[in-house]
Order: structure tokens, then sequence, then C-alpha cells
């Protein structure tokens, strides 16, 4: 296989080289979840961090759906860590 046709790019198996070493999962692995799709409904406490800690992993493309269209009370900021508090418009 060529350096063109690799899955991972250098940095990739830099950024993912203890996933890599897995013996049962490995480069196929990393692949596979690069080409993965996920979804996360509610934006709360847990689908922050699952988003997180997905990202991380080297999901390929994160779909993050909020039924109340991202507008979050000042008081719920510490458990939404995608919120900025710098951004006065977003709190209702």
């Amino acid at each position: 296989m060529s350096s063109e046709e690799e899955v991972l790019n250098q940095r990739e198996r830099i950024r993912y080289q203890r996933q890599l070493i897995i013996p049962e999962f490995g480069e196929e692995g990393q692949r596979r979840l690069k080409d993965s799709n996920v979804i996360i409904t509610g934006i709360g406490g847990l689908g922050c961090a699952s988003a997180t800690y997905f990202v991380a992993a080297g999901v390929g493309r994160l779909l993050r759906f909020n039924g109340n269209d991202m507008k979050f009370q000042i008081d719920d900021i510490k458990r939404n860590e995608s919120c900025k508090v710098c951004s006065p418009g977003l709190f209702n």
C-alpha cells in the first residue's frame, strides 16, 4: 500500500497511537471509527461529555441535536461544556 492509499495519515497515527497498539482494534478499527457517524440527542452534561470522548477517539462525523435550540439558563452552564459564557444572546 502506498502512502497515498493509506487510510490514516502520519498525524492521525501519532494522535491515535494508543488505540492503534491494541491488537483487537488496530488500524482497521481506527479506520472504521473514522468512517463512522454518531448522533447525540440532548447536549446536557452527559451529551457534552460523550461528544468530547467520541471526537477524541476519532469518530469521523458527529451530529449533536438538542430539543431546546441550545438555549440554556446561565445557572445551567456548568454542565454544558459546548456553550460559551461569552455568548450573551444565547441565554434567555
